[in-house]
């Protein structure tokens, strides 16, 4: 991998970067003035990514190299690639809380990967249901919910044993899941379904299932307020839900679908990835006014910063 620099890097801690599936690069940009600072070039079809700060090492998914790339965000070149096996096409990435362990998404494969970052390794795998798109990492670091959207279910995996311990049954293609402030209740979107599932993640049983629509593209919980945020296929504007009614208590214009979203916690800034228009918009969470556009490349996939909640 090469690496273009621009001369004027964000200071620590105020970083941000976005995945350019298209153009096989991240880009770099600047959280308090949202202008990009550079450009690291990374291997085929970069997706899902997962920051280290603690580290100064960014993992991005390459889906079409059946491989991970470990960036130094400190000196803003790749160090190494993990290599996994081929047809894997890894989509997304978690680390656990204390980042020892990577854990990747496996769509071509239908397994998810364990990796050792310190090593720079791949550890173990093991399989998990059809078409695995997602996955998310519990508060501890013990159980990882893995997101099957052809098996219309949801694989609980036990991350310390390296085993699945448990199969929740959801709607069909299940896109998407995030976890209240507590903990205690896991929110399920789906991608041509039209209702939300409220889980138990202790029981696995379902406690709730709301009318949202059909063609849920992209999923975000606010953990400050619980605020539910849904964008839809074709719809250029994100859906804001009130968790107690489901009901829409605002709506927040995109000018696109909106395929990803990030919420940064400093600034109170929805990130919303825009492919269509090869844009990362900006958009304030108390005034839903927007703050900036960022223009990328081609094709963005994922966002993610220092500071990110």
């Amino acid at each position: 991998a090469w690496f273009v620099s621009v001369p004027l890097q964000p200071i620590s801690g105020l970083a941000g970067y976005i995945a350019n599936q298209g153009f096989s690069a991240v880009t770099v940009f600047d959280k308090r003035t949202q202008e990009v600072t550079g450009i690291i070039s990374t291997g085929n079809g970069p997706r899902g990514m997962a920051l280290d700060r603690s580290r100064n090492k960014l993992y991005v998914a390459l889906l079409n190299d059946d491989a991970v790339e470990v960036i130094d965000i400190a000196e803003g070149r790749s160090l190494t690639t993990i290599r996994l096996a081929q047809g894997d096409a890894p989509r997304e990435l978690a680390l656990t809380p204390d980042g020892q362990t990577l854990l990747a998404v496996n769509t071509g494969s239908d397994t998810i990967s364990f990796m050792d970052t310190t090593a720079l390794v791949e550890r173990e795998r093991i399989s998990v249901g059809k078409r695995p798109r997602s996955l998310l990492i519990e508060r501890t670091g013990r159980k990882a919910y893995v997101f099957n959207s052809l098996s219309n279910s949801i694989s609980v995996v036990d991350i310390p044993g390296r085993a699945v311990m448990g199969e929740i049954a959801t709607g069909p293609e299940p896109l998407r899941g995030q976890f209240n402030r507590a903990g205690d209740r896991l929110y399920v979107a789906h991608a041509e379904y039209p209702y939300l599932f409220v889980i138990d993640p202790v029981s696995f049983s379902l406690v709730r299932r709301e009318f949202v629509g059909t063609g849920v593209r992209s999923f975000k919980l606010d953990t400050r307020t619980e605020l539910l945020y849904i964008g839809k296929k074709n719809d250029p504007v994100i859906g804001v839900y009130d968790p107690v009614t489901f009901s829409a208590v605002d709506y927040i214009p995109a000018k696109g679908t909106v395929d990803y979203m990030a919420i940064e916690g400093e600034g109170n800034n929805l990130y919303m990835v825009i492919a269509e228009r090869k844009k990362v918009m900006i958009v304030n969470l108390i005034n839903t006014r927007t703050v900036s556009e960022i223009d990328v490349i081609d094709d963005p996939s994922w966002v993610t910063m220092t500071g990110e909640r």
